[in-house]
């Protein structure tokens, strides 16, 4: 299953690759920005900056992965399974450790591990079927 990209998946991935540019430099100026305005009501869109790239790039991956064909659409459904399972299992666990004095699990750390663990169980499934 080791294909070249074609022209479309090319594309899908050139958009995330910008998305995720942006995504850096919305990071950077709320981080810059975020000091400045904390007792102001503006603390509010500069926190909501990166959300927007961040969205457009999840919904390019979507696109991404719509485009493919079934064979690896079902390889990144079972990723993903995977992902979900691995993430629930792992904040689940952090929320039980939370009672036993275990600093509290951080939300925004969430989707990283989707993504993270995503590429993993994707990987696997990948070499499954080879």
């Amino acid at each position: 299953m080791t294909e070249k990209l074609n022209p479309t998946s090319k594309k899908h991935m050139v958009r995330f690759g910008i998305y995720m540019v942006i995504y850096v430099f919305a990071i950077m100026g709320m981080s810059a920005l975020r000091g400045q305005y904390t007792d102001t009501i503006y603390i509010w869109p500069i926190a909501f900056m990166p959300v927007v790239p961040c969205f457009l790039a999840l919904l390019e991956s979507y696109w991404g992965v719509m485009a493919m064909d079934e064979m690896m659409r079902r390889v990144h459904l079972e990723g993903v399974f995977i992902s979900a399972f691995a993430t629930g299992f792992v904040t689940f666990t952090w929320g039980m450790l939370s009672n036993a004095g275990v600093e509290p699990f951080e939300l925004a750390l969430v989707l990283p591990m989707l993504i993270g663990f995503w590429g993993i169980g994707t990987a696997l499934r990948k070499r499954a079927y080879e």
